[in-house]
């Protein structure tokens, strides 16, 4: 089913055998949004809106977690990396076909490929899908599959032809059904992202959900996530518990930048008595009483200020003054039975901004330990030390081999669940499974000299 905005008000339904209907939207745009999430950062479960036919299930309050995530992430200088180095590890040296094995008792993985999965795998750009899904999982820990069947008749079986990356900003699920218990049966995907509340998607597709046991007679969808506790159709990323922090450390440069663009970096503090410019008034007075060609005005004084100033501050400023000297007059001002002090002073003001640079240093570094923390990476593959110091090659190795072996397994199951789907229902007989492969790092000492990277480079 495809569906276009005619505008006006108007739409246009284009059905699967080309036939098609055109329908009045809404009489009112508000309409639109039959219920409006609460206010909660997590409670939206329960809300949806009005596309059509669908009950469309918004992802998040506003239904922009994926654009919100994507732009707090990008504007960060830690986030960014790490997630980038997840991907990579769970990628390791790529997915392999494998099937699983029992040798003396133990489960064992066996990788080696099936001819005739090969090659429908190469008949379609399937490592271009999975790295796509990868990376929708690492951000968001979900993604959406479009399985697209292979045109045949009725006598002959079903096949999947090959599968479409869904991108996750542009995908929702949704429901046909009606009442209080409302269960997913479609995805929508729309050719804009989602999220715009005063503006309905210009176009969008619906696919029903796949279902291995029922016939595969158009194009499907599938969704496939990390079950979250106690939360209705989507995933919560982890991520979402470090968004505070993250907007934190990509609040430091700005402030940064802004002390730098409008601080006060005033190194002295000079005080002038008024005294002294009424006794420069009342000379300029004189002299100007003195020669008939000169009338006082105001400006002569501020012109006499501007000279003083600028003599001050070449002699205070710049490495070439080294030696110089200002000198200045006190003077005593009778005061009744007192006498005051008048005269010029210039006082050193301390630069007090180094605990302030400290203190946001320190903050961006415990920044960057919980970003790692919730993006489950280990603070040595993520580059984060507080001694601003490389960590050791073997640390980064024995981190390395300790994500790959606990933190890959269940995270590969979800990313390839979808094409190993495919690969069931194309290929029932088959044994044979995709999973990423990787290989254990070993330290230069266990290495045999020869196939140490030092003699292998040189």
């Amino acid at each position: 089913m495809q569906y276009r905005d005619l505008g006006g008000g108007a739409g246009y339904v284009a059905m699967d055998d080309a036939k098609g209907v055109s329908f009045q939207i809404m009489e009112n745009p508000r309409d639109y949004d039959n219920q409006r999430a609460v206010s909660s950062s997590l409670d939206w479960g329960r809300a949806y809106r009005i596309l059509g036919e669908f009950k469309i299930f918004p992802y998040g309050v506003d239904d922009r977690l994926p654009m919100d995530v994507r732009d707090i992430v990008k504007n960060n200088n830690e986030a960014p990396g790490m997630l980038k180095k997840k991907v990579q590890m769970q990628w390791g040296k790529g997915p392999k076909l494998y099937r699983e094995d029992n040798i003396d008792g133990i489960p064992t993985i066996v990788w080696e490929e099936d001819q005739l999965i090969m090659n429908w795998l190469k008949s379609w750009d399937y490592k271009n899908y999975i790295m796509k899904a990868l990376v929708d999982y690492t951000y968001m820990e979900a993604f959406f599959t479009v399985h697209v069947p292979k045109r045949a008749s009725v006598l002959e079986r079903k096949f999947i032809n090959r599968l479409e990356h869904a991108p996750l900003h542009k995908s929702r699920l949704a429901s046909i059904e009606t009442g209080y218990d409302l269960k997913p049966t479609h995805g929508v995907v729309s050719t804009q992202a989602w999220g715009n509340s005063f503006k309905q998607n210009e176009e969008w597709f619906s696919y029903p959900l796949f279902d291995p046991s029922k016939p595969l007679r158009s194009r499907v969808i599938q969704y496939s996530s990390m079950f979250t506790f106690g939360q209705d159709h989507y995933a919560i990323p982890d991520i979402l518990g470090t968004l505070a922090w993250l907007r934190q450390s990509n609040n430091i440069p700005m402030i940064f930048k802004a002390m730098s663009d409008n601080g006060i970096s005033a190194k002295y503090h000079i005080t002038m008595p008024m005294k002294y410019w009424d006794k420069k008034r009342d000379l300029l007075k004189d002299r100007c009483a003195e020669d008939p060609d000169l009338t006082y005005s105001e400006s002569m004084l501020d012109e006499l200020k501007e000279q003083t100033y600028r003599k001050i501050g070449e002699v205070l400023s710049g490495v070439k003054n080294v030696g110089k000297a200002w000198y200045s007059e006190y003077f005593y001002d009778e005061d009744g039975a007192s006498l005051k002090e008048m005269g010029w002073k210039i006082t050193p003001i301390e630069q007090n901004i180094k605990d302030f640079v400290d203190a946001q240093i320190k903050i961006s570094e415990r920044a960057a330990y919980a970003i790692s923390t919730g993006l489950n990476i280990n603070p040595v593959l993520a580059n984060v030390d507080s001694n601003n110091r490389a960590n050791s090659g073997s640390a980064q190795i024995h981190a390395h081999n300790n994500y790959v072996a606990t933190g890959v397994d269940m995270d590969e199951i979800i990313v390839l669940s979808a094409i190993n789907d495919a690969i069931k229902f194309n290929f029932p007989d088959s044994v044979h499974r995709l999973g990423f492969y990787h290989t254990t790092q070993k330290r230069e000492e266990e290495v045999t000299p020869s196939q140490r990277h030092n003699n292998i480079n040189s």
